[in-house]
This record gives C-alpha cells, sequence and structure tokens, in this order.
C-alpha cells in the first residue's frame, strides 16, 4: 500500500511540475491560465492601492509608528497628521487583511521599517475569514519572498498555493506587477499608505440611511487571535511597543452586530492575556457624526479623518507610547480643543 501511494504521489508531483509551467505561459486575457485557476478576482494595480503603497513602502526607513490591518487601516490611519507631531509612520494596511497576512507582511519589512511602535487595527469585519482574500489582493501587487510561501501554507487553500506558483513564475520569468497604479474616481492615496476620499457620499445626505437593515454575529477565528500574538512576540523581540486599536464605525453598523460587546470584551480579555493595550474607540464619545465624518457607511471621511487622528495621538501619548521618541511634540491643549471643538460643531 505505501509504496502504491509513493508511487501515485511521485506521479502527482512530476505532472505538477509539467502542469504548473504550462498554465502560466498560456495567457488568458491579461492574465494566466494558472492565475486563472487560482480563482483569484484580483488584477493588479486595483482598487485597494497595494501596487501604490508597496512600491512606496521602499521610501521608507527607520519609521517611528507602523499600521496593520485592513482596509478600514488603509482608510483611517493618517501619517501627515502624524509627521505635524514630530512622528514618521506608514500605514501598511491592505485589502481584506488579517493578522495571519498581517504577520508575514510585518516579517517581511521590519528589517527595513523597524518600528517603535505597532498600531495593529483590529476589525471584527476580518477576523472570522481565513486570509484568502488578502492573500490575493498582495500577491497580485507585490514581488515573490518567502514570506508568502509562509503565507500560503498558513491560510492552507490550494488557490493560495496555486497563485503563488503563479507569483513565483511571474516574478522568475521577468513579469512582475504591471508599472501603473489604477486610479479611483473620488479616492486619492496619499504618501504613506492612507487612501482618502475626495468627494462626499451622496448617501449619508440622508439621516435614514444610519439605520442597517438586518444583523449579524461575529466569532473571531483563534487562529487569527493567535497571529496578533506572534505579531506581539514579532515587536517585543525587536525591542519596539504593540497597541491594539479599533478605530470608529457609524452607530448603525455596531447596532447591528447581534454580539458586539461581546466581541470587544473578548479583544480585551486577549490584550489583556498577552500584555498589550486594547483600545476600542467606538466604546469612546467621539465628535463625529454620519453625515459629516464617515463614507460608505464605515469609513471615516476627510473630514473624518482629520478629526480623529489628533484623538488618537493624544489617546496614545496619554498611555506613553511616545514617551521614548525624542523627536515626538506633544499636542498642545489649543490644538486639542480645536480638533474638539471642530467635531462637536458638526453635530449642531
Amino acid at each position: 500500500m505505501w509504496k502504491k501511494l509513493a508511487i501515485f504521489g511521485l506521479i502527482a508531483l512530476i505532472l505538477s511540475a509539467v502542469a504548473i509551467p504550462l498554465l502560466f505561459f498560456v495567457k488568458f486575457g491579461d492574465n494566466t491560465l494558472l492565475g486563472v485557476s487560482s480563482r483569484s478576482p484580483v488584477r493588479p494595480g486595483g482598487m485597494g492601492y497595494s501596487l501604490q503603497r508597496f512600491r512606496d513602502i521602499e521610501n521608507y526607513h527607520d519609521v517611528d509608528v507602523v499600521f496593520l490591518g485592513s482596509s478600514h487601516c488603509y482608510r483611517t490611519y493618517d501619517p501627515r497628521v502624524f509627521a505635524e507631531y514630530g512622528l514618521s509612520a506608514f500605514n501598511m494596511g491592505s485589502t481584506g487583511q488579517t493578522p495571519l497576512n498581517g504577520y508575514f507582511l510585518l516579517k517581511r519589512y521590519y528589517d527595513q521599517l523597524q518600528p517603535k511602535l505597532v498600531v495593529i487595527d483590529l476589525v471584527y469585519r476580518v477576523m472570522d475569514r481565513d486570509g484568502l482574500e488578502s492573500f490575493y489582493e498582495l500577491s497580485a501587487n507585490l514581488s515573490y519572498s518567502y514570506e508568502f510561501a509562509e503565507m500560503a501554507m498558513a491560510v492552507g487553500s490550494p488557490h493560495a498555493y496555486q497563485q503563488l506558483a503563479n507569483m513565483w513564475m511571474r516574478d522568475h520569468f521577468g513579469e512582475g506587477p504591471p508599472t501603473r497604479q489604477r486610479h479611483r474616481d473620488g479616492e486619492a492615496y496619499i504618501p504613506g499608505g492612507l487612501v482618502t476620499y475626495t468627494k462626499p457620499d451622496p448617501l449619508h445626505e440622508d439621516p435614514a440611511q444610519e439605520v442597517v437593515h438586518g444583523s449579524q454575529t461575529i466569532y473571531p477565528k483563534k487562529m487569527q487571535l493567535d497571529y496578533v500574538a506572534k505579531m506581539v512576540e514579532l515587536v517585543r523581540a525587536h525591542g519596539g511597543k504593540v497597541v491594539l486599536v479599533t478605530k470608529p464605525e457609524p452607530r448603525g453598523n455596531l447596532t447591528a452586530i447581534t454580539n458586539y460587546p461581546e466581541v470587544s470584551r473578548q479583544f480585551a480579555e486577549f490584550a489583556e492575556q498577552i500584555g498589550v493595550r486594547f483600545i476600542d474607540f467606538n466604546q469612546r464619545d467621539l465628535p463625529l457624526n454620519f453625515r459629516e465624518h464617515f463614507q460608505k457607511r464605515e469609513y471615516l471621511s476627510a473630514k473624518g479623518q482629520a478629526v480623529f487622528n489628533p484623538i488618537l495621538i493624544d489617546t496614545l501619548a496619554e498611555y506613553g507610547y511616545f514617551s521614548e521618541m525624542p523627536d515626538f511634540a506633544a499636542p498642545s491643549p489649543e490644538k486639542n480643543d480645536g480638533e474638539f471643538q471642530k467635531g462637536a460643531d458638526s453635530l449642531k
């Protein structure tokens, strides 16, 4: 029996070695048949701006702060505001990025960025996923590295292995990601990894739209929490600090999650177990409203980013995360009062 299994395995290996190159060299539009067989819906240079972000990252070294997370991350944390306080920062968020994906990204870029503080954006929306969506996004827009092989093995999907093979063949034969990032009307990529909206969202003109119909229950995967712990270990091994953050969302989104308080409490208890702080800004009274400070029912608008980021910096400063960063200029009371007042005025 074992002899038959060994022969079968050898035959399968030989067939794979022959089939993979053949599938790669058969073109299917602007893709390869190998890429199509992986079932990846992502084309390079797409809506998440990962192509531009991870080319931009080559301009950054030895930064103070790095952000990791999904689209909620790259549409929230603004390196320009951190720069106003003397802090260098890079937003390494990507579409659908789970902690699993974030861990291997952090491994890939850690020696280059050497962050003093890593902010992990914990969004309940991605904590019950397996990481395949983000793997598709990243592998389409970045060059191959060993961390991608590790990521594919951690995801554990045959489609991830096929996409990994396609990625390796693409780079090996000089057919890397295209040189041009496609841009979307009403959005702008900001150096440092942020994506911001440049047009208001008509949806938010109608207060009735804040009510989300239907409900959802979230069950964070243990695997994803384990990868948060792995990120914390990695950062601590390099002498850095970590904070877990959940950014603000419209109240309608939160009430549609049947167990949001339980999920937030689970994140807090988990953070305590691994010895880091968790800050859920949805549990705080912030000067943000649905009409002016949010877009697409879930993301911060440009106004929302402008209000929230100084609040975030002030909060992190109060907890002492910048105490060992000599270039940090503590927020002045006048500036913070102005930001809070601007947000308060918008509620009138």
